[in-house]
């Protein structure tokens, strides 16, 4: 039985080819985003500004997992911390919902029950305007603990490849960027530093699209799954031009670069501009304050570096 591996990647919030692409968008957050947060203000001063209503804050007083539960207590006891740090607004159970299903999930996923499944209550203790203290249950259904048996790679067909080519990289090469060995526990983390290592990979070398999507084929009698990575290359893009806007004469004749025109993209060398200039460049500044315009026919990306002074 094959068997993708979507309610993973959205559960596990561990959507690896936004979190480690390039904002290949021509989108610079606006002056007010860069020089000033609302995050920073207090929560009273937050209400005021966007008008909404204070709600009470949720406080976790307990936590109690029931079913025949194997996960260590130990890591156990790190969900149930996690979960009392955090302080929620009660507009619903939201917040519980989520913690459960990025977690909770995860952390059994982690250790291979790949097919866990898990339900939460919560019990209202006490509540008053400003506070409302309760409870949580969480049932867990562990199912069958996985181990690996194999992993392989092939080109996507479904992409701007069309599946004849040989893939970029060598499947040795590949198969090194992810610490799983045959045998092991099927475990999501180390699924996941794979697929971003993957990313990471193929984006050092111009494969700005590159998407991989992960398939498995479950033997529930064995107790193993086979991984499938089907890789989306797209094609390799150059950087066409690198403009810097916003800082004087100076300032700009003392950056350094790992980046120029006619060269590979690099994501990686992208992101070293802002830590290879942090003495120089403004306070704060960050990918956010770039443009990358993406052009998908030429194969080509323009750089735009903008960083306009605060009013």
């Amino acid at each position: 039985m094959s068997q993708r591996l979507f309610p993973y990647t959205i559960s596990l919030g561990f959507i690896y080819v936004l979190a480690c692409s390039p904002p290949i968008h021509g989108q610079s957050p606006p002056i007010s985003a860069r020089c000033f947060s609302l995050l920073s203000l207090a929560s009273d001063d937050k209400a005021e500004l966007t008008g909404k209503k204070v709600l009470p804050k949720v406080i976790v007083d307990d936590v109690v997992f029931d079913g025949p539960i194997s996960l260590p207590a130990s890591i156990r006891d790190q969900l149930i911390a996690d979960l009392k740090e955090h302080a929620a607004l009660s507009s619903g159970n939201e917040w519980l919902e989520e913690w459960n299903e990025v977690a909770v999930r995860g952390a059994w996923m982690d250790e291979g029950f790949f097919k866990m499944t898990s339900t939460t209550k919560v019990q209202i203790i006490s509540s008053d305007a400003t506070e409302q203290r309760v409870s949580a249950s969480v049932h867990v259904d562990e199912g069958m603990q996985y181990r690996l048996k194999d992993i392989g790679f092939r080109k996507s067909t479904d992409g701007w490849s069309n599946g004849s080519e040989q893939l970029a990289f060598p499947p040795e090469e590949l198969r090194k960027r992810v610490p799983l060995h045959e045998g092991e526990l099927f475990r999501a983390n180390q699924i996941r530093e794979g697929l971003d290592s993957l990313k990471k990979l193929y984006g050092s070398y111009g494969y700005i699209n590159f998407v991989a999507m992960p398939i498995t084929e479950v033997d529930d009698r064995s107790g193993m799954i086979s991984l499938i990575l089907e890789l989306d290359e797209g094609k390799q893009f150059r950087i066409r031009s690198v403009e810097v806007q916003g800082l004087d004469p100076q300032t700009k004749g003392a950056l350094k670069w790992r980046i120029q025109a006619g060269d590979l993209f690099n994501y990686e060398f992208f992101k070293d501009f802002f830590t290879d200039n942090e003495n120089i460049l403004p306070s704060g500044a960050s990918p956010l304050n770039a443009e990358l315009h993406k052009n998908d026919k030429s194969g080509t990306v323009d750089i735009r570096f903008v960083f306009p002074s605060c009013p």
